[in-house]
Protein backbone atom coordinates (compact mmCIF):
# COMPACT_ATOMS: atom_id res chain seq x y z
CA UNK A 1 0.00 0.00 0.00
CA UNK A 2 3.06 2.26 -0.15
CA UNK A 3 2.03 3.74 -3.50
CA UNK A 4 -1.41 4.83 -2.23
CA UNK A 5 0.05 6.26 0.99
CA UNK A 6 2.70 8.24 -0.94
CA UNK A 7 0.12 9.67 -3.36
CA UNK A 8 -2.20 10.58 -0.45
CA UNK A 9 0.59 12.46 1.31
CA UNK A 10 1.47 14.29 -1.91
CA UNK A 11 -2.20 15.24 -2.44
CA UNK A 12 -2.31 16.67 1.08
CA UNK A 13 0.92 18.63 0.48
CA UNK A 14 -0.32 20.12 -2.82
CA UNK A 15 -3.65 21.00 -1.17
CA UNK A 16 -1.74 22.90 1.53
CA UNK A 17 -2.82 20.57 4.30
CA UNK A 18 -0.59 19.26 7.07
CA UNK A 19 1.10 16.47 5.18
CA UNK A 20 3.28 13.93 6.91
CA UNK A 21 6.77 13.27 5.62
CA UNK A 22 7.32 9.98 3.84
CA UNK A 23 8.62 7.14 5.96
CA UNK A 24 12.06 5.73 5.12
CA UNK A 25 10.37 2.75 3.49
CA UNK A 26 8.10 5.02 1.42
CA UNK A 27 11.05 7.18 0.34
CA UNK A 28 12.91 4.10 -0.85
CA UNK A 29 9.81 2.80 -2.65
CA UNK A 30 9.19 6.16 -4.38
CA UNK A 31 12.74 6.40 -5.70
CA UNK A 32 12.78 2.85 -7.08
CA UNK A 33 9.29 2.71 -8.60
CA UNK A 34 9.34 3.83 -12.27
CA UNK A 35 5.90 5.43 -12.02
CA UNK A 36 6.56 7.40 -8.83
CA UNK A 37 10.03 8.45 -9.98
CA UNK A 38 8.22 10.63 -12.54
CA UNK A 39 6.92 12.64 -9.59
CA UNK A 40 10.21 12.74 -7.67
CA UNK A 41 10.71 16.54 -8.01
CA UNK A 42 7.25 17.06 -6.47
CA UNK A 43 8.08 14.68 -3.62
CA UNK A 44 11.20 16.61 -2.62
CA UNK A 45 9.51 18.46 0.27
CA UNK A 46 8.21 15.18 1.73
CA UNK A 47 11.65 13.55 1.92
CA UNK A 48 14.07 13.77 4.85
CA UNK A 49 16.93 11.43 3.94
CA UNK A 50 19.89 13.50 2.62
CA UNK A 51 21.02 10.76 0.25
CA UNK A 52 17.53 10.56 -1.23
CA UNK A 53 17.36 14.36 -1.56
CA UNK A 54 20.63 14.34 -3.51
CA UNK A 55 19.22 11.64 -5.78
CA UNK A 56 16.10 13.75 -6.41
CA UNK A 57 18.19 16.82 -7.31
CA UNK A 58 20.09 14.71 -9.86
CA UNK A 59 16.84 13.26 -11.19
CA UNK A 60 15.39 16.75 -11.55
CA UNK A 61 18.31 17.86 -13.75
CA UNK A 62 17.95 14.73 -15.92
CA UNK A 63 14.17 15.21 -16.18
CA UNK A 64 14.50 18.84 -17.27
CA UNK A 65 17.07 17.90 -19.93
CA UNK A 66 14.85 15.12 -21.25
CA UNK A 67 11.80 17.40 -21.32
CA UNK A 68 13.81 20.10 -23.12
CA UNK A 69 14.82 17.58 -25.80
CA UNK A 70 11.21 16.52 -26.34
CA UNK A 71 10.00 20.14 -26.52
CA UNK A 72 12.64 20.84 -29.18
CA UNK A 73 11.41 17.83 -31.17
CA UNK A 74 7.83 19.16 -31.11
CA UNK A 75 9.08 22.61 -32.15
CA UNK A 76 10.88 20.98 -35.09
CA UNK A 77 7.51 19.66 -36.35
CA UNK A 78 5.97 23.12 -36.52
CA UNK A 79 6.97 24.16 -40.06
CA UNK A 80 5.89 20.78 -41.50
CA UNK A 81 2.51 20.93 -39.77
CA UNK A 82 1.87 24.42 -41.13
CA UNK A 83 2.95 23.42 -44.66
CA UNK A 84 0.74 20.30 -44.64
CA UNK A 85 -2.16 21.98 -42.78
CA UNK A 86 -2.17 19.34 -40.01
CA UNK A 87 -3.41 19.96 -36.49
CA UNK A 88 -1.97 17.84 -33.69
CA UNK A 89 -3.05 17.71 -30.06
CA UNK A 90 -0.41 17.11 -27.40
CA UNK A 91 -1.58 14.66 -24.74
CA UNK A 92 -0.80 13.97 -21.07
CA UNK A 93 2.63 15.06 -19.83
CA UNK A 94 3.66 16.17 -23.34
CA UNK A 95 0.93 18.81 -23.14
CA UNK A 96 1.62 19.77 -19.55
CA UNK A 97 5.26 20.85 -19.98
CA UNK A 98 5.35 24.66 -20.13
CA UNK A 99 1.62 24.68 -19.36
CA UNK A 100 1.01 23.07 -15.96
CA UNK A 101 4.62 22.18 -15.21
CA UNK A 102 7.83 24.17 -15.64
CA UNK A 103 11.51 23.75 -14.77
CA UNK A 104 10.94 24.41 -11.07
CA UNK A 105 7.74 22.33 -10.78
CA UNK A 106 8.30 19.46 -13.15
CA UNK A 107 7.75 15.78 -13.73
CA UNK A 108 9.21 13.14 -16.01
CA UNK A 109 7.51 11.68 -19.08
CA UNK A 110 8.12 8.31 -20.67
CA UNK A 111 7.03 9.17 -24.22
CA UNK A 112 5.77 11.98 -26.39
CA UNK A 113 2.00 11.55 -26.91
CA UNK A 114 0.33 13.13 -29.94
CA UNK A 115 -3.25 12.88 -31.22
CA UNK A 116 -3.91 13.35 -34.94
CA UNK A 117 -6.98 13.14 -37.16
CA UNK A 118 -7.21 9.84 -39.01
CA UNK A 119 -7.46 11.68 -42.34
CA UNK A 120 -3.99 13.16 -41.69
CA UNK A 121 -2.35 9.80 -40.94
CA UNK A 122 -0.46 9.39 -44.25
CA UNK A 123 0.78 13.00 -44.29
CA UNK A 124 1.86 12.89 -40.65
CA UNK A 125 3.67 9.56 -41.14
CA UNK A 126 5.68 11.16 -43.94
CA UNK A 127 6.69 13.94 -41.57
CA UNK A 128 7.56 11.82 -38.54
CA UNK A 129 9.28 9.28 -40.81
CA UNK A 130 12.03 11.84 -41.40
CA UNK A 131 12.82 11.74 -37.67
CA UNK A 132 12.54 8.03 -36.89
CA UNK A 133 10.90 4.71 -37.63
CA UNK A 134 7.64 3.01 -36.74
CA UNK A 135 8.00 0.31 -34.10
CA UNK A 136 6.81 -3.11 -35.22
CA UNK A 137 4.05 -4.78 -33.19
CA UNK A 138 6.39 -7.66 -32.48
CA UNK A 139 9.05 -5.36 -31.06
CA UNK A 140 9.49 -6.31 -27.39
CA UNK A 141 10.26 -2.77 -26.30
CA UNK A 142 6.93 -1.29 -27.33
CA UNK A 143 3.74 -2.28 -29.04
CA UNK A 144 1.11 -0.72 -31.26
CA UNK A 145 -2.61 -1.21 -31.43
CA UNK A 146 -5.42 -0.03 -33.61
CA UNK A 147 -5.90 3.40 -32.01
CA UNK A 148 -2.25 4.30 -31.47
CA UNK A 149 1.10 3.52 -33.07
CA UNK A 150 4.59 3.97 -31.71
CA UNK A 151 7.57 5.59 -33.40
CA UNK A 152 11.17 5.56 -32.23
CA UNK A 153 12.85 8.91 -32.71
CA UNK A 154 16.61 8.79 -33.09
CA UNK A 155 17.93 12.23 -32.34
CA UNK A 156 21.09 12.24 -30.22
CA UNK A 157 19.58 9.56 -27.94
CA UNK A 158 16.32 7.85 -28.81
CA UNK A 159 12.87 8.28 -27.33
CA UNK A 160 9.39 7.12 -28.32
CA UNK A 161 6.42 8.97 -29.78
CA UNK A 162 2.96 7.47 -29.44
CA UNK A 163 0.78 8.70 -32.30
CA UNK A 164 -2.88 8.35 -31.29
CA UNK A 165 -5.97 8.27 -33.49
CA UNK A 166 -8.20 8.28 -30.42
CA UNK A 167 -7.54 9.08 -26.77
CA UNK A 168 -8.73 5.69 -25.53
CA UNK A 169 -10.14 2.38 -26.71
CA UNK A 170 -13.24 3.31 -28.78
CA UNK A 171 -14.80 -0.10 -28.07
CA UNK A 172 -14.98 0.79 -24.37
CA UNK A 173 -15.62 4.55 -24.25
CA UNK A 174 -17.46 7.02 -26.48
CA UNK A 175 -15.21 9.83 -27.66
CA UNK A 176 -16.58 12.52 -29.97
CA UNK A 177 -13.36 13.32 -31.85
CA UNK A 178 -14.92 16.18 -33.82
CA UNK A 179 -15.97 17.90 -30.59
CA UNK A 180 -12.63 17.10 -28.96
CA UNK A 181 -10.67 18.82 -31.76
CA UNK A 182 -13.15 21.71 -31.90
CA UNK A 183 -12.77 22.34 -28.15
CA UNK A 184 -8.96 22.08 -28.22
CA UNK A 185 -6.86 25.23 -27.83
CA UNK A 186 -3.45 26.27 -29.21
CA UNK A 187 -0.73 25.20 -26.80
CA UNK A 188 0.49 28.44 -25.12
CA UNK A 189 4.18 27.51 -25.35
CA UNK A 190 4.42 26.76 -29.09
CA UNK A 191 2.46 29.80 -30.31
CA UNK A 192 1.15 27.89 -33.30
CA UNK A 193 -2.49 27.03 -34.09
CA UNK A 194 -1.37 23.65 -35.47
CA UNK A 195 0.08 22.50 -32.11
CA UNK A 196 -2.75 22.24 -29.63
CA UNK A 197 -3.80 20.83 -26.28
CA UNK A 198 -7.13 19.48 -25.08
CA UNK A 199 -9.55 21.77 -23.31
CA UNK A 200 -9.10 21.76 -19.54
CA UNK A 201 -12.13 19.49 -19.05
CA UNK A 202 -11.13 17.05 -21.80
CA UNK A 203 -7.64 16.88 -20.29
CA UNK A 204 -9.16 15.81 -16.95
CA UNK A 205 -11.39 13.19 -18.62
CA UNK A 206 -8.46 11.84 -20.63
CA UNK A 207 -6.32 11.46 -17.49
CA UNK A 208 -9.16 9.59 -15.76
CA UNK A 209 -9.43 7.24 -18.76
CA UNK A 210 -5.66 6.77 -18.65
CA UNK A 211 -5.84 5.65 -15.01
CA UNK A 212 -8.72 3.27 -15.78
CA UNK A 213 -6.79 1.76 -18.69
CA UNK A 214 -3.69 1.35 -16.53
CA UNK A 215 -5.78 -0.40 -13.88
CA UNK A 216 -5.11 1.74 -10.79
CA UNK A 217 -6.01 5.21 -9.46
CA UNK A 218 -3.09 6.08 -7.17
CA UNK A 219 -1.22 7.19 -10.25
CA UNK A 220 0.87 10.12 -11.51
CA UNK A 221 -2.16 11.21 -13.59
CA UNK A 222 -4.06 11.84 -10.34
CA UNK A 223 -1.44 14.46 -9.45
CA UNK A 224 -1.71 15.94 -12.95
CA UNK A 225 -5.47 16.39 -12.41
CA UNK A 226 -4.91 18.03 -9.02
CA UNK A 227 -2.39 20.50 -10.47
CA UNK A 228 -4.69 21.29 -13.42
CA UNK A 229 -7.46 22.05 -10.89
CA UNK A 230 -5.15 24.44 -9.05
CA UNK A 231 -3.75 26.13 -12.18
CA UNK A 232 -6.83 26.42 -14.41
CA UNK A 233 -10.54 27.12 -14.03
CA UNK A 234 -12.51 23.89 -14.45
CA UNK A 235 -16.21 23.76 -15.26
CA UNK A 236 -17.68 21.04 -13.04
CA UNK A 237 -20.86 20.99 -15.13
CA UNK A 238 -18.76 20.36 -18.27
CA UNK A 239 -16.85 17.56 -16.49
CA UNK A 240 -20.21 16.00 -15.58
CA UNK A 241 -21.49 16.34 -19.17
CA UNK A 242 -18.33 14.84 -20.69
CA UNK A 243 -18.08 12.00 -18.18
CA UNK A 244 -21.70 11.09 -18.91
CA UNK A 245 -21.30 11.14 -22.70
CA UNK A 246 -17.94 9.30 -22.59
CA UNK A 247 -19.23 6.66 -20.15
CA UNK A 248 -16.91 7.30 -17.21
CA UNK A 249 -19.13 8.96 -14.58
CA UNK A 250 -18.29 6.27 -12.02
CA UNK A 251 -14.54 6.60 -12.60
CA UNK A 252 -14.80 10.41 -12.42
CA UNK A 253 -16.61 10.27 -9.06
CA UNK A 254 -13.99 7.87 -7.72
CA UNK A 255 -11.18 10.14 -8.91
CA UNK A 256 -12.57 13.25 -7.22
CA UNK A 257 -13.29 11.30 -4.03
CA UNK A 258 -9.63 10.22 -3.88
CA UNK A 259 -8.52 13.82 -4.57
CA UNK A 260 -10.39 15.04 -1.49
CA UNK A 261 -8.36 12.44 0.44
CA UNK A 262 -11.10 12.09 3.05
CA UNK A 263 -12.29 8.80 4.54
CA UNK A 264 -10.40 6.62 2.07
CA UNK A 265 -10.49 3.08 3.39
CA UNK A 266 -7.55 0.68 3.43
CA UNK A 267 -9.57 -1.60 1.14
CA UNK A 268 -9.96 1.19 -1.45
CA UNK A 269 -6.22 1.86 -1.35
CA UNK A 270 -5.53 -1.83 -1.73
CA UNK A 271 -7.95 -2.37 -4.64
CA UNK A 272 -7.18 0.81 -6.56
CA UNK A 273 -3.59 1.54 -5.57
CA UNK A 274 -1.64 -1.52 -6.73
CA UNK A 275 0.46 -1.30 -9.87
CA UNK A 276 0.91 -4.76 -11.40
CA UNK A 277 3.49 -5.76 -13.97
CA UNK A 278 2.35 -4.94 -17.51
CA UNK A 279 1.31 -7.83 -19.80
CA UNK A 280 1.00 -10.31 -16.92
CA UNK A 281 -2.14 -12.41 -16.36
CA UNK A 282 -2.66 -10.72 -12.99
CA UNK A 283 -2.56 -7.33 -14.76
CA UNK A 284 -5.34 -8.45 -17.13
CA UNK A 285 -7.45 -9.50 -14.12
CA UNK A 286 -6.84 -6.12 -12.49
CA UNK A 287 -7.87 -4.27 -15.66
CA UNK A 288 -11.06 -6.32 -15.97
CA UNK A 289 -11.87 -5.54 -12.31
CA UNK A 290 -11.30 -1.80 -12.82
CA UNK A 291 -13.41 -1.72 -15.99
CA UNK A 292 -16.26 -3.63 -14.34
CA UNK A 293 -16.28 -1.42 -11.23
CA UNK A 294 -15.54 1.94 -12.88
CA UNK A 295 -17.24 1.85 -16.27
CA UNK A 296 -20.84 3.07 -16.41
CA UNK A 297 -22.22 0.24 -18.58
CA UNK A 298 -21.17 -3.26 -17.53
CA UNK A 299 -22.70 -5.42 -20.30
CA UNK A 300 -20.75 -3.87 -23.23
CA UNK A 301 -17.58 -4.19 -21.14
CA UNK A 302 -18.20 -7.89 -20.49
CA UNK A 303 -18.88 -8.48 -24.20
CA UNK A 304 -15.69 -6.64 -25.13
CA UNK A 305 -13.56 -8.82 -22.85
CA UNK A 306 -15.25 -12.01 -24.06
CA UNK A 307 -14.29 -11.04 -27.65
CA UNK A 308 -10.81 -10.03 -26.45
CA UNK A 309 -10.09 -13.35 -24.72
CA UNK A 310 -11.53 -15.34 -27.66
CA UNK A 311 -9.10 -13.56 -30.00
CA UNK A 312 -6.27 -14.32 -27.59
Amino acid sequence: MERANIICKLVDYINGENSEKLTVREEDFALHDEDLKKLSPLLENLISNKRHLTKIKNLKVAINLDNFRKVKFIESLKKYLIQQDIEIILLKSTAFHNYIYNESITRASADVDILIKHKDKAKFENIIGTFGKKVNKNDKKKYSNYYEETWEIKKNSSFYVDVHYNITNPDLFNINLNELFFCSIPHPHYKCDNIRTLSVEYNVIHLILHMVNDGYFYHHSLIDILLIKKARDISISEIERLSSSVGCKTATRRTFTILTNKEISHLTKLLYGKKIERNSKLKRIQQVFIYLTCKDKVVPTVLFFIKYFIKK
